[in-house]
């Protein structure tokens, strides 16, 4: 998305420019995914955006085929490897276009995106002594922790441009098995075989143990941060979750809550976006989703104190053959994957109009092999909706997507935001997830089947006609479609933008892009010349028409 983003000409009579752009493309992207919305009518759409609509009430139309809801799988984009061992674990930047991933043989290695494809890009070898059982991106995405096997926590700092191994922080007595950054970057917490907790300061690149926290009575596995507060939870061997904060007033950490239902180890766990629910995953084969019940709730649960009380509201059993190792809680999708002693990734979604106090979550895709060996952990990518990390025993890193059966991928473009997508976020999470389900990359093994997916061009246009007649637009105006591929080519990937800027359309190429909608027509007044001057058709156009192969020039995106 551009920097000018919001400034539409045509829709500043719609409540404001922020809201009405909402809605025009919220429409727009219902008209091209076959979504419907329940129960209100599209025609209530301008009333219902940015205030009260959740995520939920946008629901998939029925296959009338199958009679079944038209869910996402994943599809494998990319395998990886280069660790030699086991691999423990993945996590990512910030931003979305690095992830860390460590293991067995004692190596951080970080990769990021080259062209479609993810490539190593630095590798960390000199911090520890045995295995690297956990690894965490700061706040900043400037500095990596990293929880080894030999007692250690080592942070690394890459402001420099290289990464430097600037401190390595002591005192667990046994194998650190996780490390995690708070939100706000203030705080890091690591867990041990010892049985403790440790919350560390942080201050200008200094590290100090604020408290070490005894609560639980056997091996720690996992500490996680809340979403938005500094709030620390962990899971143990004891078979129990605890949470802990800083009590302001003497500085000292306590723990306000311990989660009991599980009847062995507590391997991992992961908070929703709004951090008011939390789902756990066990050596018992089940998945359990937690609530968060305040003080004063209208349910009437008790809450002995002022704290919270947390309360077991689902269990997700029969589902899991073997141990679950770790769970991830999609912040964009609402969608929960897990990954399995049994070698498989399952993907979870709670079931529409669900009870928040006695929900319902469905099966939605089983990812049978999608390792040779037990899958160790699942990452769901923070900043490209249904993009997900799996890390195996059989030494393997994949990357996959999820992909939305017979209909395109709506995505918006990002690039030249300054902050995120709306100003203060008001619309953001209320937008449905098929506006940000991005594209499906395909590498050149994967080109042969590409038509297979996807529309036809003249289907796609077809819809976008009957959702805004040509016959509407006024004479000088130069809408449709503008650029048409040599070669027909299948529509799997829809970029939607206000102007098509060269930033845009680096990101269309980075995407594996099919289909430009801009809302600012590309080509406008007569073409006299193509110079740097004709910034929207120099550095937009030509660079998409730039594949030169026998002497010709072939057009690969469309352009409407």
């Amino acid at each position: 998305m551009v920097e000018n983003f919001l400034e539409l000409a045509n829709l500043e009579d719609t409540c404001d420019s922020e809201h009405g752009l909402v809605c025009f493309l919220l429409r727009l992207s219902l008209t091209l995914t076959n979504l419907r919305k329940c129960p209100e009518t599209i025609n209530e759409l301008d009333d219902n955006v940015g205030v009260d609509s959740p995520v939920e009430t946008f629901i998939p139309i029925m296959d009338n085929k199958t009679e079944e809801v038209v869910m996402g799988r994943l599809e494998l984009i990319q395998s990886l490897t280069g660790h030699e061992g086991r691999v423990w674990n993945v996590s990512w930047h910030p931003k979305g276009n690095f992830f860390a991933s460590c293991g067995e043989d004692k190596i951080i290695r970080v990769w990021g995106k080259q062209g479609s494809k993810w490539s190593l890009k630095s590798t960390l070898s000199e911090g520890h002594k045995r295995t690297v059982r956990e690894v965490s991106w700061s706040p900043c995405g400037n500095y990596i922790a990293s929880a080894s096997f030999d007692a250690t926590v080592a942070i690394w700092d890459r402001s420099a441009g290289e990464f430097e191994c600037i401190a390595t922080l002591e005192g667990h007595e046994n194998e650190v098995k996780s490390v995690s950054w708070s939100r706000s970057g203030s705080f890091m917490a690591s867990c041990s075989r010892d049985k403790s907790v440790w919350v560390w300061e942080v201050a200008e690149e200094e590290y100090e143990c604020g408290a070490v926290l005894n609560a639980h009575t056997q091996d720690v596995k996992k500490v996680i941060w809340h979403p938005l507060e500094d709030i620390v939870a962990s899971a143990s061997y004891d078979n129990t979750v605890k949470m802990f904060r800083e009590d302001l007033a003497d500085h000292d950490w306590t723990c306000f809550a311990t989660l009991t239902s599980h009847d062995s180890t507590v391997w991992s766990m992961s908070f929703d976006k709004s951090g008011t629910r939390l789902a756990t995953c066990s050596d018992d084969n089940t998945v359990k989703i937690w609530r968060e019940y305040k003080p004063g709730n209208v349910e009437g649960i008790v809450t002995p104190s002022s704290d919270p009380v947390w309360k077991c509201v689902c269990t997700l059993s029969g589902y899991h053959n073997r141990t679950i190792y770790d769970i991830a809680w999609c912040h964009q999708t609402d969608l929960i994957a897990t990954a399995c002693g049994d070698d498989i990734i399952r993907v979870f979604k709670e079931a529409p109009e669900s009870d928040p106090n006695e929900p319902t979550f469905e099966l939605v895709h089983t990812c049978t092999n999608a390792h040779s060996q037990d899958v160790n952990a699942v990452k769901w990518s923070p900043t490209v909706a249904g993009m997900l990390l799996s890390a195996s025993d059989d030494e393997t890193i994949k990357v996959w997507i999820q992909v939305h059966k017979g209909r395109p991928n709506i995505f918006i473009a990002k690039r030249g935001c300054k902050s995120t997508l709306f100003p203060g976020n008001r619309c953001y999470q209320h937008l449905p997830s098929s506006l940000f389900s991005t594209v499906t990359y395909l590498g050149a093994a994967e080109m042969e089947n590409k038509s297979s997916k996807g529309l036809a061009l003249k289907h796609v246009l077809c819809k976008l006609h009957a959702f805004a007649s040509p016959d509407l637009a006024e004479s000088w105006d130069n809408v449709g479609l503008l650029v048409e591929p040599v070669t027909p080519r299948p529509i799997v990937n829809i970029l939607l933008t206000n102007d098509l800027t060269e930033a845009v359309m680096r990101e269309a190429l980075e995407l594996s892009t099919d289909l430009i909608i801009s809302y600012h027509p590309p080509i406008f007044a007569p073409l006299k010349s193509v110079t740097t001057k004709t910034w929207k058709l120099a550095n937009a156009l030509v660079v998409l028409s730039s594949t030169v192969e026998d002497g010709e020039i072939e057009v690969r995106i469309s352009v409407g």
